[in-house]
């Protein structure tokens, strides 16, 4: 099993590509922002005492005319009556309404005299507020879904957290099943998404390919550069001024190349099951139940070399061997797995494709994509996992902060018998006891004796209900013909 002295840890970081274009600029308001916001004010001045004065004559009219018609037509008097602008709800809340729009455009107008907030920054909070969760790393693997609390707290600055933790947006680890279909005549194609999602967004993947199946001994290697390469396209317009010598493209750079350049930002995975799901041979499991364990392979520069040698230009991992990647010196526990409901498949066509319809229907050139182990939705303070006590819910990392493995981890002391730590209950490379595994195959020929016993007993009862309606029939005929 795996204990702490074999699964050390580590800190490594992932860079969530993402820049942060808050920024404050430091300026002085100018003589026509201060006289506008002086004349704004003055009107909104002059309108409300306008209206303060007209509030006040209609209700003296009304006063006025309410008495002599109580003098005059005292019955009448109690049928007409001149209602008083406050006197309706909806005109107390109208009125209120215009205030806030008046207050809240004062507030937008007038400058600060000691700092202002660019534009941008703004439609960035803007942006925030109103985005919604990449489909693959939705809780409910739903395109769009987003969280009103994220909204709220968003645009309004607040922390929201005393409210309790968040169970929409999603930060951990998930893996999906994607089945590639091809032309018509081309073999479909198994693979296995890493995802590794941050508030709802894709931070970066990693996808391997398994022809004959899911390889558990195989890690899962992704790399992760610290910066991406710019792919926005420079105007037509400016390409016609360039030289011929610059309109050349450059050689694409492969990725085992960025790779061998820096290592550091190279990471390998190790999937590990229970030994209850070890000696099954299909990976098909319940919805919601813990199978297994993710783990790190903390490796030197050296094991990362001869890894890449192994690799294709592509960092694909079919001709990996394992054994030069993971041992029991190195692992290092990040999340348990749990598996995830294959009801919330998808299907994702080619973007250009011009009949998306037929596509769907002869299987061709598309993506299935079926949700397959996910890590839970805890706290990535927390280093423990609970059976017991295991909640869905999730608490987000600030954003902008960068995936930090010492995060996942707290070895403070507690009580291992009421809290036990999930990985002392897997073993990474997946070497149970052989005792046992001869122990399941006992256990299984037994029950196929069992059930072969039972088929027995079945078909001798069958057999002796027919007979039995048989001879009823042979004797109900002979009493007919007597």
């Amino acid at each position: 099993m795996c204990q702490v002295s074999r699964c050390q840890t580590s800190e490594f970081k992932y860079s969530d590509f993402s820049v942060s274009l808050m920024a404050t600029t430091k300026i002085k308001p100018s003589l026509v922002q201060s006289l506008t916001a002086y004349c704004f004010f003055v009107l909104v001045f002059h309108q409300f005492a306008k209206l303060d004065f007209e509030l006040f004559e209609y209700s003296r009219i009304c006063r006025d005319i309410t008495r002599n018609m109580e003098n005059r037509w005292p019955r009448q008097a109690t049928i007409i009556r001149c209602r008083s602008p406050f006197g309706n709800f909806l005109d107390t809340v109208r009125y209120l309404w215009f205030v806030y729009i008046i207050f809240s455009f004062s507030v937008t107008l007038f400058p600060s005299p000691v700092a202002a907030t660019p534009v941008k920054s703004h439609m960035k909070t803007l942006n925030d507020a109103f985005q919604t969760q990449d489909q693959i790393c939705s809780v409910d693997h739903i395109s769009g879904q987003g969280s009103y609390r994220q909204l709220v707290s968003t645009l309004a600055g607040l922390d929201l957290g005393i409210l309790g933790k968040s169970k929409k947006i999603y930060t951990g680890f998930k893996f999906h099943r994607v089945y590639n279909f091809g032309s018509l005549f081309d073999k479909m194609q198994p693979s296995i998404k890493m995802t590794y999602c941050n508030q709802g967004k894709v931070q970066w993947q990693a996808e391997q390919k398994y022809p004959q199946g899911l390889d558990w001994n195989i890690p899962i290697c992704v790399y992760t550069p610290t910066s991406v390469p710019s792919t926005v396209e420079t105007n037509r317009f400016w390409k016609i001024f360039k030289t011929k010598q610059k309109s050349k493209a450059q050689p694409p750079v492969s990725h085992k190349q960025l790779a061998s350049e820096d290592l550091d930002n190279l990471h390998c995975f190790k999937l590990a099951r229970r030994e209850k799901y070890y000696h099954r041979n299909t990976s098909i499991y319940l919805p919601n139940k813990w199978v297994g364990g993710l783990f790190y392979c903390n490796m030197d520069s050296d094991a990362k070399k001869n890894i890449l040698n192994n690799m294709s230009e592509d960092l694909s991992l079919e001709n990996l061997d394992d054994s030069i990647t993971c041992d029991a010196t190195n692992f290092i526990p990040l999340e348990p797995l749990i598996s995830d409901g294959y009801s919330k498949h998808w299907t994702e066509v080619h973007p250009k494709s011009k009949l998306p319809v037929l596509r769907r229907i002869s299987r061709t050139r598309m993506r299935k994509i079926v949700p397959f182990l996910h890590t839970p939705l805890f706290s990535s303070r927390s280093g423990n996992f609970s059976v017991e006590s295991r909640t869905s819910t999730n608490e987000s990392a600030p954003a902008g902060q960068l995936f930090s493995l010492a995060n996942y981890f707290s070895w403070r002391a507690t009580n291992k018998q009421a809290n036990k730590q999930w990985f002392f209950d897997l073993d990474p490379e997946e070497s149970y006891n052989s005792e046992d595994t001869d122990h399941a195959k006992t256990r299984k020929s037994q029950l196929e004796n069992s059930l072969r016993k039972f088929e027995n007993f079945l078909g001798r009862a069958n057999l002796r209900g027919a007979n039995i309606v048989k001879g009823h029939a042979i004797f109900g005929s002979q009493r007919q013909l007597s």
